[in-house]
């Protein structure tokens, strides 16, 4: 979670939807008054603010076609925990059976038993449910497709005028386009359409393909509830919107303890620095490997003339945002010495 007092924004971060690259490029704008834990529910900020202070921030969040979202969360928490679990049985096991089942995956180191529970849990409602109050209410301004990601985030940019905005690859995972969805068994298509069904029918995602057509919301969600796209919810029912990643987050501010506010704003700043400084280095490397191999296709001999300034362009374009990423690493190092 970012939270921006001087350009008034909060970004809230849905695991697995790009997040952590949207957040390591807002950090420097983030007030650190508030928590940046990466998985607060909008609902703790919305609950501990008054309304007009709440309505005075652009609220907004990315997301996903739930196919890509749990193939990916199988992918990052299941295959990066080494644990034996076969990705269909994974799907099956969240939401046809006891965590139990699984259990003795966790029995050869104690962090195991934490790391089971957040494959089991992570990522396990549908996002909707991350962007409502208890009554069903969108407590937020704008969604960003995953699919479209760099084009709408650039926009967003220019609408909150962050002149040093850049998206860089941190936890950057692989890119599945429609490749994923040759993971899933029909068992595994029908559990996700039923559990589901209510961002696949919202946000025009389906399991035929990975970008959004259509939905109910047809881009706009501002001001409007659940009620609005035919969601009915009885009146006195509340929805459980709690604790949707890890558990409950709803404490706003910092607690600092024996440290200074200052000695606390000195090490923020120190941590998120190297942070940014870890991933622009990622950002050249991957820049680097990309100019490699486009310039190896131009030594194909059966390259038309059009094909080979294509190239060539595609490369002087990679080669200005290496040059780019390399003065905003020069500038971190300046800083990290100060």
């Amino acid at each position: 979670m970012i939270v921006s007092t001087d350009h008034k924004f909060i970004f809230l971060h849905i695991p697995k939807t790009a997040g952590t690259s949207i957040e390591e490029s807002l950090y420097e704008y983030h007030n650190i008054d508030f928590s940046d834990d990466p998985h607060h529910e909008m609902l703790s900020y919305y609950d501990n603010m008054s309304k007009e202070e709440y309505d005075s921030f652009f609220k907004f969040t990315v997301i996903r076609n739930p196919f890509n979202l749990l193939y990916s969360t199988w992918s990052y928490y299941v295959k990066q925990n080494e644990f034996d679990i076969d990705f269909n049985d994974w799907i099956k096991w969240r939401y046809k059976e006891h965590y139990t089942k699984y259990k003795h995956l966790s029995d050869n180191h104690p962090s195991d038993e934490s790391n089971l529970r957040i494959t089991y849990y992570m990522n396990r409602h549908p996002q909707t449910f991350w962007l409502t109050d208890h009554d069903g209410n969108f407590i937020v301004d704008h969604l960003v497709c995953f699919e479209n990601l760099s084009e709408d985030m650039g926009e967003i940019a220019d609408k909150l005028k962050l002149d040093d905005f850049y998206l860089p690859h941190t936890n950057k995972g692989q890119t599945y386009g429609s490749k994923y969805l040759d993971k899933y068994n029909q068992e595994s298509i029908d559990i996700v359409k039923e559990q589901f069904k209510i961002d696949l029918d919202l946000f025009g995602y389906s399991e035929l393909q990975d970008q959004p057509e259509g939905g109910l919301w047809k881009g706009q969600i501002k001001g409007k509830s659940l009620n609005d796209f035919g969601y009915n919810i009885p009146k006195g029912v509340k929805l459980n919107v709690g604790q949707l990643p890890y558990g409950s987050n709803d404490v706003i501010f910092r607690y600092y303890g024996d440290k200074s506010r200052e000695e606390h704003l000195h090490e923020f700043t120190h941590r998120n620095l190297n942070r940014r400084l870890h991933s622009l280095h990622m950002d050249v490397d991957s820049v680097t490997d990309n100019i490699l191999s486009l310039e190896s296709r131009l030594e194909e001999e059966e390259l038309t003339n059009e094909e080979v300034r294509s190239l060539m362009g595609d490369v002087l374009s990679l080669r200005e945002r290496e040059m780019v990423y390399k003065r905003k690493i020069y500038d971190i190092l300046k800083l990290l010495k100060l």
